[in-house]
C-alpha cells in the first residue's frame, strides 16, 4: 500500500469522496497495476451512484488480480 492509497481510504472514511478519488487516482498513476486502489475507487464511485465508473474500476481490479474475490461482488 502506498501513501496516496492510505489518504484515499481516510478521505473515503470521512465521506470526502472527491478527495478520495483524487488520491486513489494518484496511487494508480504511480502504480498502474495496483488492484486494491482500483477496487477502493470502485467502492467510492458506487457510493456516489456512478455505477458505470464503479464497474469499470472493479473490472480493472479483477484483470490485475483475478483472485480478488471482493471485486467480483
Amino acid at each position: 500500500m502506498n501513501l496516496f492509497n492510505e489518504k484515499g481510504e481516510k478521505y473515503g472514511e470521512f465521506v470526502n469522496y472527491q478527495k478520495a478519488i483524487e488520491y486513489y487516482n494518484k496511487a494508480i498513476s504511480l502504480k498502474p497495476d495496483f488492484a486494491d486502489a482500483n477496487f477502493e475507487l470502485a467502492i467510492v464511485y458506487f457510493k456516489l451512484k456512478e455505477f458505470y465508473k464503479a464497474e469499470e474500476n472493479a473490472r480493472r481490479a479483477i484483470l490485475l488480480k483475478p483472485d480478488f474475490v471482493e471485486a467480483y461482488i
